[in-house]
């Protein structure tokens, strides 16, 4: 039951970072209400979804309707992150640079596609659970360089360089 949980949980994960670096764009300019203003807008957002979303599954019969809650909580961080970064670039704070849309469509499509490849492989947890120690230490190695391969490989046919890719290691 945790599993439905933590999935709708990481759906929201780049939106719950993106809120952690876009509000101190405010706070450098004073600007303390703002964020706030925001933050409260998402938080009646996410119990207007947690209502509906966990209706929703408990009609649908859906065995775990507890992870609407997760998923309230990621929809309602992007919005917190859609509208602090609208108010960013509007404000004139923030200007993206050239070529961040090529860079996220390559990589959206790069987790998609990592993502099925990983879905696939780890799809028979039955056999996961009797597998031995070893065993499974060897299955999530081979699991992991595989979804990286696919990932550095997805991204490069995209036409991201090496350097983009080695770019925030920095």
């Amino acid at each position: 039951m945790s599993a439905y949980s933590l999935v709708a949980y990481s759906v929201g994960l780049p939106a719950f970072i993106a809120v952690k670096v876009l509000a101190p764009g405010y706070y450098a300019r004073q600007d303390t209400t703002t964020p706030v203003k925001i933050a409260i807008a998402a938080m009646v957002t996410n119990m207007g979804l947690n209502l509906l979303f966990v209706g929703l599954l408990l009609y649908r019969g859906f065995e775990g309707p507890h992870a609407g809650l997760a998923l309230a909580s990621s929809a309602a961080a992007y919005l917190n992150a859609i509208l602090l970064f609208r108010g960013l670039i509007k404000r004139q704070v923030y200007t993206p640079e050239r070529g961040w849309i090529r860079l996220w469509i390559a990589v959206i499509l790069a987790c998609t596609i990592m993502g099925a490849l990983l879905l696939f492989m780890t799809h028979d947890t039955e056999s996961w659970l009797q597998a031995t120690a070893v065993l499974r230490v060897k299955n999530l190695a081979l699991t992991i360089t595989f979804g990286v391969i696919v990932y550095v490989f997805i991204c490069m046919v995209a036409g991201l360089k090496t350097h983009d890719l080695l770019r925030g290691a920095k």
